[in-house]
C-alpha cells in the first residue's frame, strides 16, 4: 500500500514538473533572420529584418517571446510574454490587453486571431536548427454553401514569410 502511494506522489510530482515547461527548451534562443513581405502581385516582396527571443522568466511559470521587426530607424520592438492558463491554454501576451491563444502541436506553433475584420493566422515551425515564420492576413471574402452548411471564405492579401537562425542559446 506504501508504494502505491509512494508511486503515485511521483508521478503526480513529474506531471507536475512536465506541465510547467511551456515549450521544449530547443525553442529557447535568441533568433535572428529576415523575412519577406508579400502584398500586392504588382509590388515585388520587400525583406524585413527579424527576430524573435524566447527565454524562461525567471520566477515565473513565462517565457519572452520578444519579436523584433526591421532595423536601424525602423525598428520595433514587441516584448509578449508566453503563459499558459489554469487550464492549460497557451497564449501570448501582448500586455497590453490583448492575449491570443496559441497551440503547439509537433514542432509548429499555431495562432489565429482576427483584427479590424481581417483573419491572421500566424505560424512558427522548428525544423532542424531553423525557425520558420509565416503570418497570413486574410479579408472577408465569397459567402457560399447553402442555408445548412454557411461557407465565408477568406481571400489572403498579405503574407509574411521568414527564416530564423539561433544566435545564442538562452
Amino acid at each position: 500500500m506504501i508504494r502505491l502511494v509512494i508511486v503515485c506522489l511521483l508521478a503526480g510530482a513529474l506531471a507536475h514538473g512536465a506541465e510547467k515547461e511551456l515549450l521544449p527548451v530547443g525553442w529557447h534562443g535568441n533568433w535572428q533572420g529576415s523575412m519577406l513581405v508579400y502584398g500586392r502581385p504588382d509590388t515585388p516582396p520587400q525583406r524585413v529584418a527579424l527576430g524573435l527571443n524566447i527565454a524562461p522568466v525567471p520566477e515565473k511559470n513565462q517565457l519572452t517571446w520578444t519579436l523584433k521587426y526591421g532595423e536601424g530607424d525602423k525598428n520595433s520592438v514587441r516584448p509578449y510574454v508566453l503563459i499558459r492558463t489554469p487550464q492549460g491554454q497557451l497564449q501570448i501576451d501582448e500586455q497590453n490587453g490583448i492575449v491570443l491563444d496559441v497551440d503547439l502541436t509537433g514542432n509548429v506553433i499555431y495562432s489565429q486571431f482576427e483584427v479590424n475584420g481581417s483573419l491572421l493566422t500566424a505560424r512558427y515551425e522548428l525544423r532542424d536548427k531553423e525557425l520558420l515564420f509565416e503570418i497570413v492576413s486574410a479579408q472577408k471574402g465569397t459567402k457560399s454553401g447553402t442555408k445548412q452548411l454557411p461557407v465565408q471564405s477568406f481571400a489572403p492579401r498579405l503574407v509574411q514569410s521568414g527564416t530564423m537562425q539561433r544566435k545564442e542559446k538562452n
